[in-house]
C-alpha cells in the first residue's frame, strides 16, 4: 500500500515513474489509487513530482513525471538499501532549492527529453517561455559524462530557445563557449555550495 508506495520513492528519487508500472511495482490494483496516494504524500510534504515539459498540454499530462523528496534525510531513513548515489543527491537538492524559488518568484520547474531521450535535469519556464535549462552533474570530469550533458543542453536551448544554460557541478566553475553540430551556446558551471547561495 501505501507504506510501500512510498518506500519506493525515496529509494527512486530523481528517476522518472508512471503511474500504471507503480501500481504494478509496489502491489496496488489500481493506478488510480496510487496517484491518490501520491497526492496524499505530496500534501504531507514526503515528496513532490515534477513533469516533463511539452508545449502541448496533454503531452504534458500524459507523460512519466520524475520524483524528488523534499528532504535528503528522509532518503537515507527510508530508502530500501544504503542510498549513496551522490549525484541524485546533488539533483534533488537542486529539485529542493528550485520548487521553493518557483513558489515565491511564481515560474514552473519541469524535466525536458527530446526525441532522441536525451535529458535535461530542470527546464524553467516563465509565463510561455522556457527562461533557464539546468543539467545537475556531481562529477564533471570525466569526459563522457560532461559531453552527455553539454550534448544535451545544446540540443535543448535549440529545441526551446533558450540561452541561459547551466551545469550544477561539485566544484568547477566558470564559462565555456560550445559549438556542437553548428549548435553554439555559452555553458555556466557552477558549484552546488554558490548556486544554493544565490537563492
Amino acid at each position: 500500500g501505501i507504506e510501500n508506495l512510498t518506500t519506493y520513492l525515496l529509494s527512486n528519487v530523481a528517476r522518472e515513474f508512471s503511474f500504471n508500472k507503480l501500481s504494478t511495482l509496489v502491489g496496488v490494483k489500481s493506478p488510480h489509487t496510487v496517484m491518490k496516494y501520491l497526492d496524499y504524500l505530496e500534501e504531507a510534504y514526503l515528496v513532490f513530482s515534477i513533469r516533463r515539459f511539452s508545449y502541448k498540454v496533454k503531452e504534458q499530462i500524459a507523460s512519466n513525471r520524475k520524483i524528488y523528496s523534499t528532504d535528503n534525510g528522509l532518503i537515507y531513513a527510508k530508502a530500501f538499501q544504503v542510498f549513496d548515489d551522490k549525484g541524485k543527491l546533488f539533483e534533488n537538492t537542486v529539485a529542493n532549492a528550485l520548487m521553493a524559488d518557483s513558489i515565491r518568484k511564481d515560474y514552473k520547474i519541469f524535466y525536458y527529453k527530446n526525441v532522441q531521450q536525451e535529458e535535461v535535469d530542470f527546464a524553467v519556464r516563465q509565463g510561455t517561455e522556457v527562461t533557464k535549462l539546468i543539467q545537475v552533474c556531481y562529477d564533471i570530469k570525466r569526459h563522457e559524462t560532461k559531453t552527455r550533458e553539454v550534448r544535451a543542453l545544446l540540443k535543448a536551448k535549440e529545441d526551446l530557445k533558450c540561452d541561459d544554460l547551466i551545469i550544477i557541478n561539485d566544484d568547477f566553475e566558470g564559462e565555456e563557449d560550445i559549438k556542437w553540430y553548428g549548435i553554439k551556446g555559452t555553458i555556466k558551471y557552477i558549484p552546488l555550495w554558490k548556486y544554493l547561495m544565490s537563492f
